[in-house]
């Protein structure tokens, strides 16, 4: 939020736009929220920039000509371009079900956020057996840890696993057949969120 505390509804749709474009540049330069807080001797602060780049605070022009100068890009090219799509709605999780990946989809992606997850995914399959299924259902606990691994919040990975459209529509995430294992239980030392990814 700004720091008047009130902002238009335009300005809290470039607030996110303009933070989605902060994140993309910062992930393109390999860098997490922690290492430009370093980088920066804390003047930006891991939780401060990631408020930024949630849209969630509005960042001064000043502060941008400092991220941009910390990125080593211009202060053009830290803003978003005219074109660009609108930014979804937050995600949600759900339900208790999980969320319903389509497997090609996301062998197809060439994006590395994706790869990441393809890794993340194939070992779930792995585990439960089911490599040869077209789609897979993920838990919350999973979105928590593919999210710890692209320093992402979940509902910012909900909302990433969208723009990849790699979320199968028709899925019954909150049915018996569509949750983990289709229903079989797994013991906690088995899965991927426990076992050192």
């Amino acid at each position: 939020m700004s720091e008047s505390g009130s902002e238009s509804p335009a300005d809290k749709e470039y607030a996110v736009r303009l933070g989605a474009h902060l994140r993309q540049v910062r992930k393109q330069r390999g860098l997490s929220l922690q290492d430009v807080e370093r980088m920066t001797g804390g003047a930006f602060k891991a939780s401060v920039l990631g408020a930024y780049e949630r849209g969630d605070r509005s960042i001064s022009i000043p502060r941008l000509a400092g991220l941009a100068e910390c990125y080593g890009v211009t202060l053009e090219e830290l803003l978003p371009p005219e074109e660009e799509t609108p930014v979804p709605p937050p995600a949600t999780f759900p339900g208790r079900g999980g969320v319903t990946i389509d497997i090609a989809a996301l062998e197809s992606s060439l994006d590395s956020d994706a790869q990441i997850i393809e890794r993340y995914i194939n070992r779930i399959r792995l585990e439960r057996g089911s490599s040869e299924e077209r789609t897979i259902t993920i838990r919350r606990d999973d979105i928590r840890v593919i999210g710890a691994f692209l320093d992402m919040a979940e509902e910012d990975l909900l909302r990433r696993l969208q723009e990849l459209a790699v979320v199968a529509l028709g899925g019954e995430a909150g049915s018996e057949s569509g949750r983990i294992g289709g229903g079989l239980e797994r013991d906690a030392e088995s899965t991927p969120a426990n076992s050192g990814l």
